[in-house]
This record gives C-alpha cells, sequence and structure tokens, in this order.
C-alpha cells in the first residue's frame, strides 16, 4: 500500500498514554500490621511523593476512611461502567457497598504537573506536551501501574513516531559514544501550571550514573524524569534488599525491559495516506524512516506480510478508523473529524484504557509470580533435598505464594472482560501478543507441582512416623492386655502366659522388621 512520507502527514490531535507497571517492596508502616498494604502504599505515596486519593469525599467533604462503606468513584462513567462484566466492574471499581480497605484497586492522582518538555535530539529545541493524566493504580498484588497521559496538536507524524520511540524508555539501552542515550530522549523536563520546572533531567551526562548503579546488582537504572513520581522510593538495586531481613527496606522493582507499554491515538484528515510501512512503525512503536523512501517498511517485507492480520484489528476501516497491536503498543488511527475527536476518544481514555491498564497488570503480576518462585527456590542453595523439602521456611513461603496467587486467579485475572463483541475482540488481541496465557499456564503449573511436591513428601513422612509408632503401641496394647489376663487368672498359670508374651513380641518384632523393610522399598 502506497502513501504520503510521514513528514508530510499532519496529526491533528496526538495523544500517548504511558502505562508502566512495577512491583512495591517492603513494608511501609511496621507499627500497624493490621493496615492492609494497598493501604500502607497508598499512605506512602500521599506523605511522601506529592500524591492524592483520587477518591472522592463522603458527603461531609471528609476523606473516606479504611473502614468507610465506599460508594462507585465518580471517576467512572456510565458508559465504562456497563462495558464490563459484572467480575471487572467489582475489581476496578467495586461493588457500591465495599470497605475502602477491601477494595483490590487504589487510584492515586498528581494534579500538579500540566506539560512536560523533551528534547529528542542532541541540540534541538524543546518539544512540549501538555499533560493530561497523572495516575498511580494500586493493586492488591503490590503491582503498581504509572499512567501518564500527554497530548499534542498539529505536529507531523515522523515527529511524533520518532518522540514516542524514545520518550518511553525508562533508561537507555545503550550509548553512542560519552553523552549520547541510544534510543531515548535526551532531556525531559516535568512544568507546573506557570511552566515552572518541577524536575529537570539530562540522560546524556547520567552514563556513568547508570553504569554504576548497574553493576552494584544487575538491575536497571531508572532515568530521573521516571523516578520523580516515586518520591524517595528508590529502584531495586540488588537482590539482598529483598531478603527476609529486609522487609522495611522499601524499593520499586522494574518488571520488564526499558520500554513502557503505550498506547497511542492519531487524528489525521485523510487515514489511507498514511503509508503500509508507516502502519507497521505504529503498531510496533517503532522509530521513523530515516531513508527518505515513501514506501520503505521497518522490517523484512514479507516478514511484516505474514504477521500485519495479526496485529490489525481492521472491523470499522471503511469508516476510517483502524486498531493496531502488538501487546506493548496499542495504537488508533482515525479521521480527523468530530466522531473520532469527541466519542472514539473518549473510548481511547476510557474504555480501552481500563483494558490496557487491566492486561498489563495482569502480566505484571504473573512476571512478579513467576519471579517469587524463582527467588523461593534459589533460597535453598546449597542444601540437600531432604533438608529442602523439610526447610520450614521455605515451606511457609510456598504456602504464602499459593494463597496469593489463588487470590489472584479468583479475583484478578479475566480471559475476557466485556459481553460487547467489539471489546472481547480488542482484549484478546492484547491479551495473546502479550502471551499473558502461556505465562499464567506457566506459573499454575509450576505453584501446583511444587506444592504438590510437598504434599507428598509430608506424606511420606507420615508414613515413616506411622512405622515408628504402630509397633510400639500394638507391643504396649499387646502387653497391657496380658498382665490383665495375668491379674485374673492368678500367679498359678503365669509361667504359661510368660510364653504367650514371648510370641506375642517376637510377632511384633517380625511385624516391624517387615514393615520397615516395605518402607525402606517404598522411599
Amino acid at each position: 500500500m502506497s502513501g504520503n512520507h510521514a513528514t508530510s502527514i499532519v496529526v491533528g490531535e496526538f495523544r500517548l498514554i504511558l502505562i508502566w507497571p512495577v512491583v512495591l517492596r517492603g513494608v511501609p508502616n511496621r507499627g500497624a500490621p493490621q493496615d492492609p498494604l494497598i493501604s500502607q502504599w497508598s499512605k506512602w505515596f500521599i506523605q511522601n511523593a506529592r500524591w492524592k486519593d483520587a477518591f472522592q469525599n463522603n458527603p461531609d467533604g471528609q476523606p473516606y476512611d479504611d473502614n468507610d462503606i465506599t460508594p462507585i468513584p465518580d471517576s467512572y462513567r456510565y458508559e465504562e461502567i456497563v462495558y464490563f462484566h459484572p467480575f471487572v466492574r467489582d475489581f476496578l471499581m467495586g461493588d457500591g457497598g465495599t470497605k475502602k480497605k477491601d477494595l483490590s484497586t487504589r487510584i492515586l492522582k498528581r494534579d500538579d504537573v500540566h506539560a512536560v518538555d523533551v528534547v529528542v535530539d542532541p541540540g534541538e529545541t524543546p518539544k512540549r506536551f501538555r499533560v493530561e493524566r497523572c495516575e498511580l493504580h494500586l493493586m492488591k498484588t503490590r503491582v503498581a501501574l504509572l499512567a501518564i497521559e500527554l497530548m499534542a496538536e498539529g505536529r507531523n507524524l515522523w515527529e511524533l513516531q520518532k518522540f514516542q520511540d524514545q520518550f518511553r524508555r525508562i533508561y537507555p539501552p545503550f550509548w553512542k559514544g560519552e553523552q549520547v542515550p541510544g534510543l531515548c530522549v535526551q532531556q525531559v523536563t516535568w512544568l507546573d501550571a506557570d511552566d515552572k520546572p518541577l524536575r529537570a533531567s539530562d540522560v546524556t551526562t547520567q552514563q556513568q550514573k547508570y553504569r554504576d548503579f548497574t553493576q552494584q546488582g544487575a538491575e536497571p537504572p531508572v532515568c530521573d524524569h521516571w523516578q520523580f513520581f516515586f518520591g524517595p522510593l528508590q529502584p531495586l538495586q540488588s537482590r539482598k534488599q529483598l531478603e527476609e531481613g529486609n522487609a522495611y527496606s522499601l524499593c520499586y522493582q522494574q518488571l520488564t525491559d526499558e520500554r513502557i507499554p503505550t498506547m497511542s491515538y492519531f487524528a489525521v484528515p485523510d487515514p489511507s495516506a498514511i503509508s503500509e510501512g508507516d502502519a507497521d512503525r505504529i503498531t510496533f512503536v517503532d522509530a521513523p524512516d530515516d531513508t527518505g523512501k515513501p514506501n520503505s517498511y521497518p522490517y523484512n517485507f514479507m516478514f511484516l506480510e505474514k504477521r500485519r492480520a495479526g496485529h490489525t484489528y481492521d472491523r470499522f476501516s471503511h469508516y476510517g478508523t483502524t486498531y493496531y497491536c502488538s501487546g506493548y503498543g496499542f495504537s488508533m488511527i482515525g479521521k480527523d473529524d468530530p466522531f473520532f475527536r469527541n466519542i472514539l476518544k473518549t473510548h481511547f481514555q476510557r474504555h480501552y484504557f481500563l483494558m490496557n491498564l487491566l492486561a498489563h497488570y495482569q502480566r505484571a503480576a504473573l512476571l512478579d509470580f513467576s519471579d517469587e518462585l524463582s527467588n523461593a527456590i534459589k533460597d535453598l542453595a546449597g542444601e540437600g533435598p531432604h533438608e529442602e523439602l523439610n526447610n520450614a521456611k521455605f515451606r511457609k513461603h510456598v504456602e504464602e505464594l499459593q494463597m496469593r496467587f489463588l487470590k489472584f486467579r479468583t479475583r484478578a485475572y479475566f480471559p475476557e472482560v466485556s459481553n460487547q463483541l467489539q471489546a472481547q475482540e480488542l482484549w484478546l488481541l492484547i491479551f495473546n501478543h502479550l502471551n499473558t496465557k502461556v505465562l499464567f499456564e506457566v506459573v499454575d503449573s509450576t505453584s501446583e507441582r511444587l506444592t504438590g511436591v510437598l504434599a507428598e513428601n509430608e506424606t511420606r513422612q507420615l508414613t515413616r512416623v506411622a512405622t515408628k509408632v504402630v509397633p510400639i503401641s500394638l507391643a504396649l496394647a499387646v502387653a497391657s492386655a496380658m498382665l490383665g489376663i495375668i491379674q485374673a487368672i492368678g500367679v498359678k498359670e503365669l509361667a504359661m502366659w510368660w510364653s504367650l508374651i514371648g510370641t506375642a513380641v517376637a510377632s511384633v518384632g517380625t511385624y516391624n522388621l517387615f514393615f520397615r523393610s516395605a518402607g525402606n522399598k517404598m522411599k
């Protein structure tokens, strides 16, 4: 499909939503273990990192307490509430009769961040984008998702392709020389309502800092402009911070690579003017074409030809709207008219945002469970099979993981989210490209097998105890019976009964020997 070069296509309205999942490590409030962990983290971010509770106040004008029954948050509109299955609504919004401390999710917001200036290439003038969403979604599984929405008007497609490819990077994946971060922006400045800087970040000066950080514990760094939203909470630098004795060492852990998952919205005068190659670049959130050729492709043509249909949702392409999905990227391209600018933009910001939020939450939670199972096994290093299976700390860790995973799979794992046909189709597109089902099956089978091995070991332990206890109990019972008989018949028959007792004891000994031999063969 031919089309115009991206530099000649003006995007009337562009929106980019970044959804960054991390895991919160540690226990913020040591003095009140009765508080749910999600409440502890919510209070910590409010007190230490400029976040506010997005929940509306109660009728008295005061914030809802953890023990208060909470209504459906007023941030959710009628259309998106009825769009989802009941169990999805319950997970996201509650049921209108749930105590705040029992809600599965908490939403925090920041209203002080109004814009961002970004320098993409060395020496260029900063480009400004409006910030229209700044949220932190906290989940009971300790996963938190930072959601930032940016908006710009009148930029060309080439510029926006480059911007979204580089701005989403949490850290540079490599460096070009001393001061040029590879595939990453140069400088970022978050601004308040008066255009005053809230945090300025110069990535070009951070190479040695990031290298030193990674060398400490093989964990990735975080650029200052992303660290800004976590306040004093630092990224995990070493796995030693996760050891049991460091429960109060607070940090957050990255789960994926340097690319934050994105959602993008492009309103253009004529969607058919976008070339097939640029549609592929939007699908995979790739950098723009640097060759100057209008019909170039980011990858081998045949490679893309075989996969394009599986990444494109074109049910409404005849109306000018097409959806593209790679799992880590979800994009909408549509004709710049009132319907796309209003109705479909609202769907993008609400319905599709919640679907992507859920999908990335599920994947993040499963990656965390997988990581925890791996760490549980790692803690057994240097022990023999018998010691490993009887390690009380290990057994307790596995039991806790199994219970947490059971709660997750029954409350937060959704193979589908809506009865609406389009929602089902889009959800499967996201769900399948994130490979969530395969990851779930791996975690589920590993957890189940590990629990089964521990249960089998416990059964064997009980069998071993039985081989020791049963013969002794039988011998005592026989002896007690003999003594009772002796007392009953008198001393004259004593010699005969002592003979019987000897026979009984010999029988018990023979039984014990046989049982032990059989037990040893079963091991």
